[in-house]
C-alpha cells in the first residue's frame, strides 16, 4: 500500500508541470516556473481528478483478490476490470487538458461525447508514442540478458535500474500529456464550448 500511496503523492508533484504542458501547448501560454497554487479552482480540480484517476487504475489492481471467491472468478473479475478501466481512461483522455485550460465545457459528460467514435484514434496515438519505450526496454533487458547481468535486482544494478526507470517514466508520462493536448485540439468540441455540464 505504501508504494501506491507514494505514486499518488508523485503524482499530484506533478500537476504543475502536467497544467505547464497543456497550457503551453493548447493556449501557447509558458509557465513561470513551478507553481503549486492550490487556491486556484484549476489546481484543486486537476488534484481532484489525478485522485480519482488514481483511483480507477489502482483500484482494480486489489480488487478481484479481495472480492473473488475462486481463482477462476478472479481471472474474469481482472479481465472485466482491466477493459472498464481501459474505456474510462481512453474516453477521459482530453478531460484534464480541458480542466487546465479552462475550457468551459469541461465536464466528464462531453469529454465522453467529444472522444465518441475516436477510439482507434486515440489507441492508435498513444501506442505510436509508447512504442519507442517499449523497444528501448525490451533491447536493453535482452542486451543486460546476453551480458550475464540475469540479476540487477540488488546494489548498483538496482539503483541505476530505478533512476533509469523513473527517468523513462517521465518522460512516457510527458510524452503521454502532449498527446492528450493534441488529442484535446484535434477532437475537443463539447469541452471548448460552454454549456449545463460544464460544471462537474
Amino acid at each position: 500500500m505504501l508504494a501506491e500511496v507514494l505514486d499518488l503523492i508523485g503524482a499530484f508533484v506533478l500537476v504543475p508541470f502536467e497544467i505547464a504542458i497543456y497550457r503551453l501547448l493548447i493556449l501557447g501560454e509558458a509557465a513561470s516556473g513551478y507553481r503549486f497554487d492550490i487556491s486556484t479552482v484549476r489546481f484543486r480540480r486537476m488534484l481532484g481528478w489525478t485522485a480519482g484517476f488514481w483511483v480507477l487504475t489502482d483500484i482494480p489492481l486489489h480488487l478481484p483478490g479481495a472480492v473473488a471467491p475462486s481463482d477462476g472468478a478472479e481471472i474474469i473479475i481482472s479481465i472485466v476490470s482491466f477493459a472498464l478501466v481501459v474505456f474510462a481512461v481512453l474516453r477521459l483522455t482530453i478531460f484534464l487538458p480541458a480542466i487546465a485550460v479552462d475550457a468551459p465545457g469541461a465536464s466528464v459528460r462531453n469529454a465522453f461525447a467529444d472522444t465518441s467514435g475516436h477510439a482507434w484514434l486515440i489507441v492508435k496515438a498513444y501506442f505510436i508514442t509508447a512504442l519507442p519505450f517499449i523497444l528501448i526496454i525490451i533491447s536493453i533487458a535482452g542486451l543486460a540478458w546476453l551480458g550475464g547481468a540475469h540479476d540487477i535486482r540488488s546494489g548498483i544494478g538496482s539503483l541505476a535500474a530505478n533512476v533509469f526507470s523513473g527517468a523513462l517514466g517521465f518522460l512516457v508520462w510527458t510524452c503521454c500529456a502532449i498527446v492528450s493536448a493534441r488529442l484535446f485540439m484535434k477532437i475537443g468540441g463539447r469541452v471548448k464550448s460552454s454549456g449545463p455540464e460544464a460544471g462537474e
